[in-house]
């Protein structure tokens, strides 16, 4: 579905949450706002601090959001569609239905105490 480049064509206000929004609450998109933008970090070239919905680079800075966008927009807004938002929230959905029924069936395994000695504070979890 995407066709933004990678990295930085999704990111914040991109082709993929533009698209979701677009699908979920049309009325609430601004079409005439739609603008693309990629992040000026990411026009670097750095190997090491690059970003994007679906990786990043190996290392991070924080930056002020003014730094790196003139409009807040970090990515291909631009390439959103209501079809591809419907696609991504379904495919969603259905990851995160199944991640749900994989952790609920996760077996929960004892604690083992490390500690020389124990907490003198008192812990709003069990312990044992």
């Amino acid at each position: 579905w995407r066709e933004s480049v990678f990295p930085g064509g999704c990111a914040h206000a991109c082709e993929l949450e533009t698209s979701m929004l677009m699908y979920l609450s049309p009325e609430s998109v601004r079409m005439d706002r739609i603008k693309n933008e990629l992040s000026k970090t990411n026009e670097l070239g750095s190997k090491y601090t690059w970003t994007d919905l679906f990786a990043a680079g190996p290392m991070g800075l924080v930056e002020w959001t003014s730094q790196y966008s003139d409009t807040g927009v970090i990515g291909e807004a631009e390439k959103a569609t209501a079809e591809k938002g419907k696609m991504c929230l379904e495919e969603a959905g259905r990851n995160l239905a199944t991640f749900i029924a994989e952790y609920q069936a996760r077996p929960i395994r004892p604690r083992t105490p490390h500690q020389a000695q124990a907490p003198t504070i008192p812990l709003n979890f069990p312990t044992d």
